[in-house]
């Protein structure tokens, strides 16, 4: 109990600092879409208001903005505009308030050096006609403020009205009959960029539309969106121009100058491929005749087996088995008999020095490489 007296205590304090006022302005058929609820700066009412106030006069500033735009983002319904502030009188004189309009809580702005504005406001077709037909030509802002600094705290709702508090404030209009939702030329309204982030899969539930690094997250997604979209496109197209060449193809507009047919490829593989063969062949021999005359071939069975090695391995394996080889110069002269008849074993008494490295090399025993000199 002693906690709701402090708090009624608390609440009656702030108010006694608080007021409320409704102020209008000039509705024409020449301005756009916004609706300006309060000048900037300094202004007071045609009435003499603000009375309560030390400086006779209400202030509109970056200050009264920060507090205005607050306590609108603590609201969940939309603000209403009635007729005459019927919404005040209702319970006075029983009689209805019927809306002449809403507008979200996001719709609020401030710009500094022209004041708070509403963009923008759903009229409904009897405001609009209203409008239009001159019954009403203004519009009326209800607000509380700070008593002590004239401050405006929260915008409450706004009317229609043709008892005006405030002078030569910007003007609002209905210049068609979906001027409440039709926006000005380069201008796109949240609805509209909900949709077309909806078009492209960005939702947008859940979002503080209030928040601007939100709404910049949702704009970045966007972006993401249509750069993949062009993605998918510019292969689109690719995949497009490659179809036209084949049907081309097909229907035989094929340049000969970059074409041959496939006999004439199919020959020249075979013409190289013999060409090749030769050539292997020809490097065959060449390699061995060098190698033998290098003393590295060792007789005619050794020279058979290396021509087999040359034409299936190749020439570089062939190559690189000769360049291992030991030279041995005996093989490349022609050699001398020399018969030692100091020794019962005349063939193996009459081999060199270098006839004995060769048979050692060949596998072949003294004797029998003597007997095999002996043959020739």
């Amino acid at each position: 109990m002693r906690k709701s007296t402090t708090a009624i205590a608390a609440m009656t304090a702030v108010h006694a600092h608080l007021g409320t006022v409704a102020c209008s302005l000039i509705i024409n058929e020449h301005s756009d879409s916004r609706v300006q609820l309060l000048p900037d700066g300094a202004f007071a009412a045609t009435d003499g208001r603000p009375t309560d106030v030390p400086s006779g006069q209400w202030i509109m500033d970056e200050l009264s903005w920060q507090s205005i735009q607050a306590n609108a983002l603590t609201r969940i319904n939309d603000f209403p505009a009635d007729y005459e502030h019927q919404t005040l009188r209702t319970e006075e004189n029983g009689q209805p308030a019927p809306a002449a309009g809403w507008f979200k809580p996001s719709a609020l702005g401030y710009e500094p050096g022209f004041g708070l504005f509403a963009n923008p406001i759903t009229w409904t077709a009897r405001a609009v006609e209203y409008i239009r037909g001159g019954e009403y030509r203004y519009i009326s802002a209800v607000f509380s403020y700070d008593k002590e600094t004239g401050r405006p705290i929260a915008l409450l709702h706004i009317a229609l009205t043709n008892n005006p508090a405030l002078d030569g404030l910007k003007a609002v209009a209905a210049l068609t009959k979906d001027f409440s939702t039709k926006p000005q030329q380069g201008d796109i309204t949240m609805n509209q960029a909900q949709r077309l982030l909806a078009a492209l899969g960005v939702s947008c539930e859940g979002v503080d539309l209030t928040n601007a690094e939100a709404v910049t997250g949702l704009i970045d997604k966007g972006i993401a969106a249509c750069t993949a979209l062009k993605a998918k496109a510019d292969k689109a197209d690719a995949s497009e121009t490659a179809l036209a060449a084949l049907t081309a193809q097909k229907k035989g507009e094929v340049d000969p100058t970059k074409y041959v047919p496939v006999e004439a490829y199919n020959e020249l593989q075979t013409k190289v491929a013999a060409l090749s063969s030769t050539a292997g062949d020809a490097a065959v021999t060449t390699a061995i005749g060098d190698a033998e005359k290098a003393g590295k071939v060792y007789g005619a069975a050794d020279r058979e087996w290396l021509t087999a090695i040359g034409k299936t391995s190749g020439v570089a394996a062939l190559t690189k088995l000769l360049s291992g080889r030991a030279a041995i110069a005996a093989l490349t002269t022609t050699q001398t008999d020399v018969k030692d008849t100091t020794t019962h074993d005349k063939g193996v008494a009459a081999l060199t020095a270098e006839d004995k490295a060769v048979a050692d090399e060949l596998g072949m025993s003294h004797a029998d490489f003597a007997k095999a000199k002996e043959t020739k």
